[in-house]
């Protein structure tokens, strides 16, 4: 009889187009669901591809660790292992590939189905600290000096329990951010259109994302390295600004706010921080942003 590992080769061995169609061949050849020992080898299987750079490997045990984790109700202990070790891991080794946002939407649609939004939430605060808590690449304010309070909240969080930590590429830890936030809004939407209280750990990512996030964000604008910069205009912005949006509309006249005074403060800097303060100013106002705030 076959094992795990010969199993897994032969859907390598397939080459499928992207996550999807891996999903899929995991499904004909496994069913959807797995015992502990099968998870168990799956988890360390997963672990020893990454560790050899297998890619194409290590995307076909994630697969399969996606379709089981979805149609069993694994522990948070389980989720947060195969989260931070394998599927994490496997979007960073992948990062700016299709296959790496693929794994991010299937990790994500995992956690909210899960009801995991406390593990949802680290991750958050994974990718929040792989945007801006690298000494080579800081948030800056509009001074051009590292910002303190950005400092303070990174040092605060690091000393909180906390279990998930990967270092991941700006794009990853962009593409989570936008994932984690859209998910976040559905859930609390679709608790309110049914007029239930929303799950306390999706108020507490959204409260995050237009708070702390959205702050440390804003002084990303003003960051020296040009990838942080434009992931923080073009893609952490509209998707935090979003989730305001989802909790209030003064809530999101209160991060549209902030988001001027941070150009405004930019403006009155020198060097980079000016032009690309102008630069910005121009873009919110071209495209009607400026009007809400009036």
């Amino acid at each position: 009889m076959p094992s795990l590992r010969d199993k897994l080769s032969r859907i390598t061995a397939c080459q499928p187009a992207g996550l999807e169609a891996c999903l899929q061949l995991v499904q004909a050849v496994f069913g959807i669901s797995a015992d502990k020992e099968t998870l168990s080898q799956l988890y360390d299987l997963s672990i020893e591809s990454l560790d050899s750079s297998n890619l194409n490997q290590a995307m076909t045990a994630a697969a399969a660790a996606l379709v089981f984790l979805s149609n069993a109700q694994p522990s948070q202990l389980v989720l947060r292992q195969f989260t931070q070790n394998v599927l994490l891991q496997l979007a960073a080794a992948t990062d700016s590939r299709p296959v790496s946002n693929q794994v991010l939407q299937q990790l994500v649609a995992l956690l909210a189905s899960s009801h995991a939004w406390t593990i949802a939430y680290e991750v958050l605060l994974c990718a929040r600290d792989s945007l801006a808590a690298q000494p080579d690449n800081q948030a800056h304010d509009g001074s051009g000096k590292p910002s303190d309070r950005v400092a303070n909240h990174v040092q605060q969080q690091h000393e909180a329990t906390r279990q998930i930590s990967v270092q991941l590429p700006i794009p990853t830890a962009s593409n989570a951010v936008r994932e984690l936030v859209a998910a976040a809004v559905r859930d609390g939407g679709a608790a309110q259109q049914q007029k239930q209280t929303a799950d306390p750990a999706v108020k507490q990512v959204l409260d995050y994302c237009t708070g702390p996030l959205f702050t440390s964000t804003c002084q990303l604008l003003a960051s020296p390295v040009p990838a942080r910069r434009k992931a923080a205009f073009q893609q952490l912005l509209p998707a935090l600004l979003q989730a305001a949006e989802a909790v209030s509309s003064d809530c999101y006249q209160q991060c549209m706010q902030q988001l001027w005074q941070q150009c405004l403060a930019m403006i009155s800097a020198p060097a980079l921080p000016r032009r690309m303060g102008w630069q910005y100013c121009c873009s919110i106002a071209q495209h009607g942003l400026y009007s809400r705030l009036q």
